[in-house]
């Protein structure tokens, strides 16, 4: 990166840090860390449902296609 990339990011970065210690509208903003592990939570979530929906709405039983090997083996031998 540039050196002035590096000074950006430094600047963003300390005004971030800057920012989380004035005027808060509500109480969420007041507590440190409080958005760090509101988003860790909510990747967490995002992951567990996705995951479940995934098991329920399209993964198949391991014996899901068998069932149409065998029919297909029935078709075969039928002529």
């Amino acid at each position: 990166m540039k050196q002035w990339h590096w000074i950006v990011l430094i600047a963003l970065t300390a005004l971030t840090v800057v920012g989380q210690f004035i005027e808060h509208h509500y109480w969420w903003e007041a507590v440190p860390g409080f958005f760090a592990v509101f988003g860790f939570v909510g990747c967490l979530l995002i992951i567990f449902i996705a995951k479940s929906l995934g098991g329920l709405m399209v993964s198949q039983k391991p014996d899901y296609y068998d069932k149409f090997k065998k029919h297909e083996e029935a078709k075969t031998d039928a002529h």
